[in-house]
């Protein structure tokens, strides 16, 4: 049985473009008000929302641009970078580079190369993230201390943390595939976190075959997740799928035995599913 993920593709296209048109009123927004850390927050996630479904219709170059926004506008939101009239002008091209790369074929292989444009306009916002930065320093007093009473506690440093063992309970709703969301890509990302001791399966709801509908969400997910990433961010993996999904997470401060982790990258990640699953 294949399941027809033009549907979901169209409604994550539109969203897409609602995101876009909120990134442009931001950054036009931003012209006036540079160390607004909201406005720079809510430009910030509407570009992280593209991102995140990018990936998930293997959109590689919307995808891979959109990455590279979203850590100029971390920076900027940290208020390490400031937000200049040079910035904000790049980031108002970006949008239209955006819009190209949501507008491109459907039926074109992920290997395709990203047009001139972007990989130009890529290379620029690169150039503007130098490894070690003193712009902070040229900030104002009054902005930081905006920043400061905006922004959470900074955590220790990664290698610092302890490891702390995390159940993480995933029940989708079923109607989880109408957003475009595919859950595999989630616990992927959850699994990129740390080290997963055990990934159940739950199948009790599953139909059987005359009463199945593709377009429903029918399993659910228990995970185990050995990692030094705090709650909130264990959490952020399912940001945007709040509202779809009842999401657990709990802890023991029993920290598994073990004496180090591998490296977080998507390789350490279990084989959950392939992509040809979601194709019949």
């Amino acid at each position: 049985m294949k399941i027809d993920l033009s549907q979901f593709r169209q409604t994550f296209l539109q969203e897409s473009a609602d995101h876009i048109a909120s990134m442009e009123t931001g950054l036009l927004q931003l012209r006036t008000a540079p160390d607004d850390v909201e406005l720079l927050n809510s430009i910030f996630r509407s570009a992280h929302s593209i991102k995140g479904g990018a990936g998930s219709f293997w959109m590689k170059n919307l995808a891979h641009f959109t990455h590279s926004l979203e850590n100029l506008l971390d920076r900027m939101r940290s208020l390490e970078m400031r937000a200049t009239d040079e910035v904000i002008g790049i980031l108002l091209q970006s949008v239209d580079v955006l819009r190209n790369l949501l507008d491109a074929d459907p039926n074109a292989s992920p290997e395709t190369e990203m047009p001139a444009d972007a990989v130009e306009l890529d290379a620029r916002i690169a150039a503007l993230m130098p490894v070690e930065t003193d712009s902070a320093a040229a900030i104002p007093e009054d902005a930081r201390q905006q920043a400061s009473s905006q922004q959470e506690p900074q955590e220790p440093a990664e290698d610092a943390r302890e490891i702390v063992l995390y159940k993480v309970e995933f029940r989708p709703d079923r109607e989880m595939f109408s957003s475009g969301t595919n859950p595999i890509t989630l616990l992927r990302n959850l699994a990129a976190l740390g080290t997963v001791s055990c990934c159940h399966l739950h199948t009790e709801e599953l139909p059987a075959l005359a009463d199945l509908d593709p377009e429903q969400c029918y399993l659910s997910w228990t995970v185990e997740l050995a990692s030094r990433c705090v709650e909130a961010e264990v959490r952020e993996v399912f940001e945007f799928v709040e509202h779809l999904a009842e999401i657990r997470i709990s802890h023991s401060d029993a920290a598994p035995q073990t004496d180090s982790l591998p490296a977080q990258d998507s390789t350490a990640a279990p084989k959950l599913a392939e992509p040809s699953v979601l194709d019949g």
